[in-house]
């Protein structure tokens, strides 16, 4: 008996981003790890790249192709004004239940944002950003302007905040797990969600831009296999 084949998108968006910024004298290495050295007021800098497992606070998330570089700040307002909403939107009967921190983030984000690729390209082309032009995920999140990547993104950076407030720590409320950005290729189209591996080994996935908040299960990949979702499921994970 032959086993069946898994449905999984085609993963390795990164490599060719790495490639094309080396060409362009954009691509740093430090200590091993990858930095993209760009403009950000007025200042030429070095920023750590974001990709798979990788922290995501004061950080960039660069497009495969070239267009805008988003730097998702620790000190961001925009950020922790959200991150404000979601610890209102966690509390049952006045306690904040850790439980309830992940669909609240999912939720928060979900409202922020008004999804498409319209308003992010209007501002692309205002501030002339189509070719690896820097600007701060607040941005987007100030503007209500998200496609797929500022949404996983703020998803993640919220729950990086969350990791480490101080608040929720003294509470012990704060997620333990682990938060990353996921983004692969199916029928032609790249995509990008927030996946967040918990304690215990279980995978949820976050992704307000297609309206899926749940765990990478059987059931999970029961749908993905039948294409009623993406394809989250990373080389090799089957359940």
């Amino acid at each position: 008996m032959t086993n069946p084949i898994i449905r999984t998108g085609v993963w390795g968006r990164t490599l060719p981003m790495k490639e094309r910024l080396a060409d362009d004298k954009k691509l740093v290495t430090i200590n091993g790890v990858p930095y993209f050295r760009g403009s950000y007021n007025g200042k030429i800098k070095e920023f750590r790249i974001i990709s798979q497992d990788t922290p995501i606070l004061n950080g960039v998330c660069i497009g495969k192709s070239p267009r805008e570089v988003i730097y998702v700040g620790s000190e961001s307002y925009a950020l922790n004004n959200l991150l404000v909403k979601v610890k209102q939107r966690a509390i049952d009967h006045g306690i904040i239940e850790k439980t309830r921190i992940l669909p609240a983030i999912y939720e928060t984000v979900k409202e922020t944002f008004i999804y498409g690729n319209d308003k992010v390209e209007e501002i692309l082309d205002q501030r002339n950003l189509w070719h690896d032009g820097m600007i701060s995920l607040g941005e987007f999140i100030r503007a209500k302007a998200g496609a797929c990547r500022q949404m996983a993104l703020t998803c993640g950076g919220l729950i990086e905040k969350c990791k480490f407030d101080a608040e929720l720590n003294r509470l012990g409320v704060n997620p333990c797990g682990k938060v990353s950005i996921d983004r692969n290729q199916a029928n032609n189209a790249g995509h990008t969600w927030a996946r967040y591996t918990c304690y215990d080994g279980r995978i949820i996935i976050l992704d307000t831009a297609q309206s899926f908040f749940g765990k990478l299960n059987k059931d999970t990949m029961v749908r993905i296999q039948a294409g009623q979702l993406w394809p989250y499921n990373r080389p090799g994970e089957n359940y």
